[in-house]
């Protein structure tokens, strides 16, 4: 499959500490096993990075109309675009779904298709990986862990972070090797940063009073959202959706929830508007979305 290209024009750079400082990365989970839909097929969208280790099987992957099929030994790295899976009967994997982005939603790795490379090529990516699935397993006993949903001590999210962290570095250098630069997003007005932050941790079961967060800053709502649109391409109410959404997608196809709290705890009054809510953003309900198995990788 063709490699993407870079996502930003703002290519990877020395800058200063506070800066790197913004940048939102984290494991969201690992998994390493018998894949859960062996034989499973159907249509896929990455809403965050993943990258799967084959170790048994193929799982044939096509985009559009290119198509590969990647066997034991090989690594994948997902974009974004919609794609077509199908996973081998006897298809075992070890996977691994992330975030690395700057606060304005560009990636730091760019990712509109998928790479392949051999695991022999990079052995130090499975060794590391290897190492954050023993972090893991030394917090939570599962095998199928959606790491932000689950509760833990500070010490298990460093110990997680830094295994996370160290992972990261070596997975920076496998893109590179395949010609995908990372990048940066550039410098942030400090208020905007600041409003940001508040909005990435405002609880979305209350409501966000944009008044309030843009006399803290001096600035008015007007301003403040102009500036918001400049920095981040969307205002902060578009901001609370987007965190609502991928919040919501988190709970469906990590957690074992109920729909009625995952709405509750969202904001939503009642599980009807919250269903529709969901319809309207993703093209299918709740229910027929946690049922789906491909979410899962």
């Amino acid at each position: 499959m063709p490699l993407s290209s870079p996502s930003s024009p703002h290519e990877l750079r020395s800058v200063r500490l506070s800066e790197w400082a913004t940048l939102e990365a984290h494991l969201l989970w690992i998994y390493d096993g018998r894949a859960r839909f062996p034989g499973g097929f159907g249509l896929a969208v990455n809403e965050q990075l993943s990258a799967w280790l084959v170790r048994k099987g193929s799982v044939l992957i096509r985009i559009a109309d290119q198509e590969t099929t990647v066997r034991k030994g090989e690594w994948i790295f997902l974009g974004q675009e919609k794609r077509w899976q199908q996973f081998s009967p006897d298809c075992q994997m070890l996977s691994i779904r992330f975030c690395a982005h700057w606060p304005a939603g560009e990636d730091v790795f760019p990712r509109k298709q998928c790479s392949v490379i051999h695991a022999a090529e990079v052995p130090q990516l499975e060794q590391s990986a290897l190492k954050m699935l023993r972090a893991v397993r030394r917090h939570f006993r599962r095998n199928l862990v959606f790491l932000m949903q689950q509760c833990g001590s500070l010490d298990a999210h460093l110990d997680i972070s830094a295994a996370f962290y160290d992972w990261l570095r070596i997975y920076m250098k496998v893109q590179n090797k395949l010609g995908l630069p990372t990048t940066h997003g550039g410098t942030l007005d400090s208020r905007v940063q600041q409003i940001h932050d508040l909005v990435l941790n405002h609880p979305l079961s209350e409501p966000f009073k944009e008044r309030e967060a843009a006399t803290s800053v001096g600035l008015s709502t007007i301003q403040l959202n102009r500036l918001f649109v400049k920095q981040f391409g969307r205002t902060m109410r578009r901001s609370l959706e987007e965190r609502r959404i991928e919040q919501a997608i988190s709970a469906l196809s990590g957690t074992s929830a109920p729909i009625k709290q995952i709405a509750f705890d969202l904001g939503f009054g009642s599980l009807p508007h919250f269903s529709t809510w969901f319809h309207r953003k993703k093209g299918v309900y709740p229910q027929l979305y946690r049922k789906s198995g491909n979410t899962f990788f």
